[in-house]
């Protein structure tokens, strides 16, 4: 697909856009909710033909117990918390086996919980805090999965789950200076994770990337805004990108939008020969609105941008996008 081609709207809309930010932050959860069972249930086909773990127990387990135990190592030291339902006559006698297996084949046991079900008192719950490797939860999980009747199985990293992180006091920056440690990105929109970015599979696009990420990265406040020399290939792509764009101001944009983008073409600030520094826009913007830019390395955090925007900084990426 050309640039040209990606650019043009399949529907002129008089109105120009009008979508809310929650309604966009809602469609971005659907995506990423269908991603993440996407790759969950990959890490279960993963798992199922890795032959490390029983089908009985991969049906038990849920999705948040899936990923963790596939992106666990052999070697490390796990502390789990694990939520273990039973039904039936004998679920006492079950539990009591499970307790027993998990201690012969070398668990610690660092707290144990057994619940009844409100509605069915025969129902049990068992929650147990774990610690040991890998290898001790799986070949003790697949027996109890195995010789009894388990209904669900879910295991929660209880590195995520301290008591003590409840009350801890949640860190956000007091000091527009404090927006040096702000720069926490999404990667699963990067070209080197999303298969579906133009720039997906292209070398050469994801080194110059990454080379203006690490420029964005190594800014420090108080520093004057690093400029930057594009390539006459970038500078060709913001080009077809800016008369295009050009063509759809009076349907697609507000007039105060209209008003300033014109002012900024007239001082020459803004044109379609080259891509303007952040450092000059940086210094027009600030002169006119208080705000300033920031250069950054990606698509930042939801966090870190509105941290960002409590002192009036914008934070805008260094690279051009794919000129597919």
């Amino acid at each position: 697909m050309s640039l040209n081609n990606s650019i043009l709207p399949t529907k002129i809309n008089r109105f120009g856009r009008r979508d809310s930010l929650i309604k966009q932050a809602s469609i971005d959860r659907e995506q990423n909710e269908g991603i993440r069972r996407q790759n969950t249930l990959r890490s279960r086909k993963e798992l199922e033909r890795s032959l490390t773990i029983c089908k009985t127990l991969l049906k038990c387990l849920n999705d948040e117990s899936v990923e963790l135990i596939k992106n666990a190592s052999e070697e490390e030291q796990l502390n789990l918390l694990l939520i273990l339902n039973c039904l039936g006559e004998n679920n006492r006698e079950i539990l009591q086996s499970a307790l027993q297996q998990f201690l012969s084949i070398g668990l610690y046991l660092n707290n144990l919980e057994i619940i009844p079900e409100l509605e069915y008192s025969r129902n049990l719950e068992m929650r147990a805090k774990l610690s040991g490797k890998k290898w001790m939860f799986l070949e003790v999980l697949s027996k109890i999965v195995v010789e009894n009747s388990i209904e669900r199985i879910e295991l929660k990293n209880l590195f995520l789950y301290k008591e003590n992180n409840v009350n801890s006091t949640i860190w956000f920056p007091h000091h527009v200076s404090e927006l040096d440690l702000c720069a926490h990105v999404v990667v699963k929109y990067e070209p080197t994770e999303d298969p579906k970015h133009p720039g997906f599979g292209d070398k050469k696009y994801i080194e110059r990337r990454s080379e203006l990420n690490k420029i964005a990265n190594s800014y420090r406040f108080g520093e004057p805004i690093p400029l930057i020399e594009y390539t006459e290939e970038e500078n060709n792509t913001w080009k077809i990108a800016y008369k295009q764009l050009c063509e759809l101001r009076e349907t697609h944009t507000c007039i105060e939008y209209q008003r300033n983008i014109a002012e900024m073409e007239r001082i020459g600030l803004i044109n379609a020969d080259r891509i303007p520094q952040i450092r000059e826009l940086s210094a027009y913007i600030q002169k006119k609105t208080g705000f300033e830019l920031r250069p950054c390395g990606g698509l930042l955090s939801a966090r870190d941008f509105l941290a960002s925007l409590a002192f009036r900084v914008f934070q805008a990426t260094l690279y051009v996008r794919h000129f597919r």
